[in-house]
């Protein structure tokens, strides 16, 4: 038969873009001008790829009218040739006297030994055809023609899908099955018998068919289809088949089953191979695509594919990215996935299922991609779309999970219709819509060791800005080593994220509008960094819902820590903007600069921090909510030390600082616009406990400065204020003053 020469571009080019639309259609089907099935891909001696295919005629009789095989070859991945039929039904001595002129030339595979070629096939005998099979041999001396039916394996079980694989020391083995029956054994040197009995392979999980065996790395994998009847099927009845894979020591087991490496295509079957050429892995399997094209979609109309396969350093497979034309799940067809092409260490949610379509619930494709690495970790990219969350996500070890968002994003759009951008208008846009109404339920995302969340938009769609907030768990959980929050808007979280129980967290460029709580802190016994946390009421200022966060919010919280790093941090409109207290685990510390506090009933409470003290310098701090609107309340449990530096309060409170208990308080260089908002002689600085220090600080409001409780100590030094300097309390023996200068 003549050679047919055909060229397959683009399959470089969607693995570099993989968004290229163009390009990807035209990689897969490989084989376009007829329908194939069951690739067994080899490479042979003479340097090319040779893929020994079953056919499906059309049109579609089910499975039995399957009458040729084929064999295609390549030097590239890219220039294929067809080197014809090489069997057909009517070749097999056995296989005449079958009812309804039935042909089963099922799944085939070929092996090389001693300058032969050899052809393995089933076929039944006779009718029952399903109890009958044999697997026949065929021999040539060329890899792409001249086969010659022999006979067929002696000790052959009446099983399909003959597989042959031939180790590093040359045995051969012989594999077969079908029906959730899995066997294996050696061959013997002449390729035709079964040394010993067959063995069941033991550990694979909802074996249906298609056995492949390579070796990897010193470890042999065994491949092969599911049933896939489970919770992913639809209306009850068995979904397509996925490609699943198990690894052993040995090339008989027992097997340790690894997971999915190709999730289900559009056909009802899958039957695929594993082969390495010229450095790179690929797996060949089979969809229904072509049939698709050509207007007669049929399971049994089949077509061979291609794509890259890659592992983890584990040695676990990735999940194979589907190509091509009609790929399931359909890649990406978005221009900004461009920069973050297919490799080892990264893949696009849209390969794993994801939809984006802000409907379909996208919670299993995200959790699948994210749990695609290995230790060794990689990145999930989600390209712009908005993607429902019916559940909740686990980012594991060393895995990022990143959005289209570059820097942090905002969305005023809700609160302001006419001008601002609506969530979802741009960007990743995440929909958490789980546990509503459960305070205690699992966060939406958590964080582990060196793992990180970057460029996405949180909003919860079924919060109403009109209304009193519905609890939720928190957005965001950060746990173990390192994990990493960057470039994240939460829009509108009842609870934004729990920075507890974490070792060196970094918490870095945020926005939002948390509404119960912004950021929780506790049990941190190494370093933790926040920088550049702003929480603005970009979602909702309505009456009722913007009075009970003032009733109710809290910035930050701040419990046990070890010397956290804040740095340029803000809040407005909250009962509470930053608090510190004390936990079961212990108490805070910490170094806080830049950090602001507007529109709050209290700016700062302290309830307590550790002797070491918390280190304040240049803050902002407005107190104008609440009934007695503070800028710093130190509570009397408090026994550790707070410092003030170069810190401004203004607006129109009753007093700057309220302090109490047994701590050391100082201020330095700061500054006090405004206090006594309804002209009641209250002094900036109350103090009713504790020792306080005042240094170099002006004092803007012509009012009382300092009211001291009888057990306060107090150096109070070169401050300037408006007016006359009063100091109720100075004359007890434990102030000292010196050096203030009033008018």
């Amino acid at each position: 038969m003549k050679k047919k020469q055909f060229i397959i571009v683009g399959l470089a080019a969607a693995f570099l873009g993989l968004c290229a639309a163009p390009a990807a259609a035209q990689d897969n089907p490989i084989i376009r001008d007829m329908y194939t099935a069951d690739p067994s891909a080899h490479v042979w001696k003479d340097g090319r790829l040779y893929v020994y295919a079953s056919h499906d005629i059309a049109p579609a009789r089910g499975c039995d009218l399957m009458d040729q095989y084929h064999v295609f070859s390549t030097n590239d991945m890219l220039h294929w040739t067809d080197h014809g039929e090489i069997l057909r039904a009517s070749q097999v001595p056995w296989g005449k006297k079958l009812k309804h002129n039935a042909t089963f030339m099922w799944a085939p595979d070929c092996a090389y030994k001693d300058g032969k070629y050899y052809f393995y096939f089933p076929h039944p005998a006779s009718d029952p055809w399903n109890k009958t099979w044999k697997i026949g041999v065929a021999v040539s001396n060329k890899p792409a023609s001249g086969f010659k039916v022999i006979g067929y394996v002696k000790g052959a079980k009446a099983l399909i899908d003959p597989c042959v694989f031939t180790d590093d020391d040359g045995q051969v083995y012989f594999y077969q099955g079908g029906g959730g029956t899995c066997l294996g054994g050696k061959l013997k040197s002449n390729m035709m018998e079964i040394d010993g009995p067959l063995q069941t392979m033991q550990g694979l999980v909802d074996f249906h068919e298609a056995t492949w065996v390579h070796k990897y790395k010193g470890v042999y994998y065994l491949s092969y289809s599911n049933n896939h009847d489970n919770q992913r099927s639809k209306d009850g009845v068995k979904g397509n088949n996925e490609m699943c894979y198990a690894t052993s020591n040995s090339p008989l087991g027992p097997w340790t089953y690894r997971g999915i490496y190709i999730y289900p295509t559009d056909s009802y079957t899958d039957h695929g191979s594993i082969v390495e050429y010229k450095g790179q892995w690929y797996a060949f399997y089979h969809n229904s695509a072509l049939s698709k094209m050509k207007g007669e979609q049929n399971d049994w109309l089949r077509s061979v594919c291609v794509d890259k396969l890659y592992y983890n350093p584990d040695g676990s497979i990735r999940p194979v990215v589907q190509t091509g034309a009609d790929a399931q799940p359909n890649p990406s067809a978005n221009a900004d996935i461009q920069p973050y092409a297919a490799t080892g260490d990264l893949v696009s949610v849209k390969d794993f299922g994801a939809k984006g379509d802000g409907k379909t619930d996208d919670t299993e494709a995200f959790q699948k991609a994210l749990d695609s690495f290995g230790p060794q970790g990689g990145t999930v990219y989600a390209p712009r779309g908005t993607y429902f969350f019916a559940g909740d996500l686990n980012i594991p070890q060393a895995v990022t999970l990143k959005g289209a968002f570059e820097s942090v994003p905002s969305h005023d759009g809700i609160r302001n219709p006419k001008d601002g951008d609506k969530p979802g208008s741009d960007g990743t846009t995440f929909l958490v819509t789980a546990d509503r109404g459960n305070e205690s339920g699992q966060p939406f995302i958590t964080l582990h060791t060196n793992s990180t969340l970057r460029g996405v938009l949180l909003y919860w769609p079924l919060q109403d800005p009109n209304k009193i907030p519905d609890p939720y768990p928190w957005g965001i959980a950060l746990r173990g080593n390192n994990p990493a929050l960057l470039d994240v808007e939460l829009l509108n979280p009842y609870n934004g994220i729990d920075a507890s129980d974490n070792a060196r967290a970094l918490i870095r460029n945020i926005s939002g509008q948390p509404l119960r709580r912004g950021i929780f802190v506790d049990g941190i016994y190494d370093i933790g960094r926040i920088e550049n946390v702003h929480w603005n009421p970009w979602w909702s200022m309505k009456p009722v819902l913007f009075k009970w966060q003032k009733e109710n919010g809290v910035g930050f919280i701040f419990e046990r820590t070890d010397w956290h790093y804040v740095f340029n941090t803000f809040c407005f409109g909250y009962k509470i903007g930053y608090k510190f207290a004390q936990s079961a685990k212990g108490v805070c510390n910490g170094n806080f600069l830049g950090i602001g506090a507007d529109d709050c009933g209290i700016s700062v409470l302290v309830d307590q921090c550790a002797p070491y003290g918390l280190l304040i310098t240049n803050g902002e701090f407005v107190a104008m909510q609440d009934k007695n609107p503070t800028m710093v309340v130190v509570s009397p449990s408090n026994r550790g030390n707070v410092r003030f530096v170069n810190c401004a309060f203004w607006g129109p409170c009753n007093q700057n600082a309220l302090i109490d208990g047994t701590g050391n308080i100082g201020f330095t260089d700061c500054i006090f616009a405004q206090w006594d908002r309804n002209k009641e002689g209250r002094a900036a600085i109350q103090a009713k406990g504790g020792t306080l220090l005042m240094r170099g600080c002006e004092f803007e409001t012509d009012a009382p400065q300092f009211s001291l409780g009888n057990q306060v100590r107090a150096v109070i030094t070169a401050n300037t204020v408006k007016g006359k300097v009063r100091i109720i309390g100075k004359k007890s023996k434990r102030v000292y003053s010196a050096g203030n200068i009033g008018d």
